[in-house]
């Protein structure tokens, strides 16, 4: 309720970049319809950009939202496949919530599943789930991997547990 009540100040604050955020997403849809089912491929739709007339100017950009990215570069079979990965992630915690016994386990479970619907909702907003390297650069990657390790950890409990149920 309290980001809900900031949002309209926020949004006024940023509207350029709201605005050009939502210019750009047109442009993107353009550049994969040449290919919608696989995309132009990795960082590709990065050089068609200056083909594009975006506020006047001809000049390189990018989305800035994962999701516009994930379809741009890997089409709508990338898209369903990334969904796919973020639906089993999500169903593994939510399994585990049941199967873990309290203290550290259950704490790091309910966590994993706060930080997944956090990077759910910031990929929207950037690029800090899948970074775009044009935009980041490669240090961006050390952002993203924490995020990644931690539902990584999931895995690992899952199998701690299968192990210690068997014996």
């Amino acid at each position: 309720i309290g980001g809900l009540s900031l949002l309209p100040q926020v949004l006024s604050t940023e509207d350029y970049s709201l605005a050009t955020r939502l210019e750009v997403l047109p442009i993107l849809a353009e550049i994969v319809s040449v290919n919608p089912a696989f995309g132009v491929g990795f960082a590709n739709y990065y050089w068609f950009t200056p083909l594009f007339n975006l506020r006047g100017f001809y000049v390189s950009f990018n989305s800035h939202n994962n999701y516009a990215d994930l379809i741009v570069q890997t089409g709508l079979v990338g898209m369903v496949i990334y969904i796919w990965l973020l639906a089993q992630i999500g169903h593994l915690a939510w399994t585990l919530r049941s199967k873990v016994q309290g203290g550290f386990s259950i704490a790091y479970v309910n966590g994993a599943i706060g930080g997944g619907v956090g990077m759910i909702v910031v990929a929207f907003l950037g690029d800090w789930v899948l970074p775009f390297v044009y935009n980041i650069g490669l240090l961006g990657f050390r952002t993203s991997v924490a995020g990644w390790l931690f539902l990584g950890g999931l895995v690992v409990l899952q199998q701690l547990h299968s192990t210690s149920t068997k014996d």
